[in-house]
């Protein structure tokens, strides 16, 4: 049970024993205060619960976009390493044929034709 439940039934235990115990001089007395707090109370308390919850779906948000950019940064990496592999092997080869291949595929645009390319130019 949260502290928002216990606050509300107690605040409402409170003032049922006041209602049932109003002929008493304490009660007599310090009515007016009770009407004009009670509400003031049940309107803060009201106020706490509907600020304490929140949207599940905004909740999920940040980690929607964490896990799009950690994706975003992995393909970039897999890119990256498929380029050094070519590179690597077009250093121990000397083909000069391969570096210019190689500059063609950078050059394109589409990101799935390139890795495609890429792919193709490892073996």
């Amino acid at each position: 049970m949260t502290w928002e439940w216990v606050a509300l039934i107690s605040f409402v235990i409170i003032a049922i024993l006041i209602v049932v115990f109003r002929n008493t001089s304490f009660v007599k007395k310090n009515w007016k205060y009770f009407l004009i707090l009670a509400p003031l109370a049940i309107f803060i308390f009201i106020r706490i619960l509907s600020g304490t919850k929140k949207d599940p779906a905004s909740a999920d948000n940040p980690r929607d976009d964490l896990d799009e950019s950690l994706d975003k940064l992995k393909d970039k990496l897999e890119e990256v390493q498929m380029e050094t592999a070519i590179e690597v092997s077009a250093a121990k080869t000397k083909n000069e044929e391969v570096l210019k291949q190689l500059e063609e595929v950078k050059a394109i645009e589409d990101k799935s034709e390139r890795r495609k390319r890429l792919a193709a130019m490892i073996g």
